[in-house]
């Protein structure tokens, strides 16, 4: 029996959508068409496409997807990123609270150049998020204070690791009709698009 998160394929897909879905509401007065907006929570979807592949390498991927047992499983995923990095023992430098969007981190050294890219993506405990504001340099302290996307959810201690170089999230997919190849004309098997959500 499979034990969840079960690993991605080996097999990269060749199309990958992956996007934070906001859950907002908007108040908008009639008199002065002022909008006021509520952010209460955010999480990622994630839609990939497998190229064409030979049948024994389909049949190995239909048994990965028939395991996950619909919506049931749960799966870690790796987004496709330029920015690669070399950071390492980089934590948690102070709280951090659910449902903040910022976070302090640490270890780098005093000034020194923080190696953060806008649009990296980095792993804060179990949950993957998008790093959308970040400082060329640390502060005296060796700290950078970092705005990432989605927000965070459930409280990180201080030390808490901070992956960069393997950043991976966790999905389930969102039906549970299981998905399986076809044929094309040439007999070559192809999937479908494949959607998951992010699995909390």
């Amino acid at each position: 029996m499979a034990i969840y998160p079960i690993p991605f394929p080996t097999r990269a897909p060749t199309q990958e959508i992956l996007r934070v879905a906001f859950q907002q509401a908007a108040m908008e007065s009639p008199h002065t068409f002022a909008q006021q907006t509520v952010s209460k929570a955010d999480h990622w979807l994630l839609e990939f496409q497998w190229p064409r592949m030979s049948h024994s390498e389909a049949e190995r991927i239909a048994a990965w997807i028939d395991s996950l047992r619909g919506q049931l499983g749960t799966f870690t995923y790796t987004p496709r990123s330029s920015a690669k990095s070399s950071l390492q023992g980089i934590t948690v430098a102070q709280i951090a609270y659910s449902y903040s969007s910022t976070v302090s981190l640490t270890g780098w050294a005093a000034q020194g150049v923080s190696g953060l890219s806008l649009g990296q993506y980095c792993q804060i405990g179990e949950r993957l998020h998008r790093i959308v504001s970040a400082p060329a340099n640390a502060d005296a302290n060796g700290r950078c204070l970092v705005e990432v996307v989605p927000q965070i959810r459930k409280t990180k201690a201080v030390g808490t690791t901070v992956e960069f170089q393997n950043p991976k999230g966790m999905f389930r997919f969102t039906s549970a009709d299981s998905y399986a190849f076809t044929l094309d004309p040439d007999r070559q098997p192809s999937f479908p698009t494949i959607q998951a959500k992010e699995a909390f």
